[in-house]
């Protein structure tokens, strides 16, 4: 992640969606456990790629499951 005149850069890459999911999700999914919750998800082609900035992707996905399991 590069700041660029104060403004967060976007940095693109191409990776696999489920493994990034996996990553991504499994300390919220504890999260939500703790709270007698249960999360889920599942992608419909393993190894299926996406081209994403993972650092910003993630900021956004976290934040809104994060803000769900509240």
């Amino acid at each position: 992640v590069h700041f660029d005149l104060g403004v967060l850069a976007y940095r693109p890459a191409v990776f696999p969606l489920d493994e990034w999911l996996e990553a991504t999700l499994r300390p919220l999914k504890m999260t939500a456990q703790a709270k007698g919750l249960e999360l889920d998800w599942w992608v419909d082609r393993a190894g299926r790629r996406v081209r994403a900035d993972r650092v910003k992707l993630g900021r956004v996905l976290t934040n809104l499951v994060g803000n769900a399991i509240k």
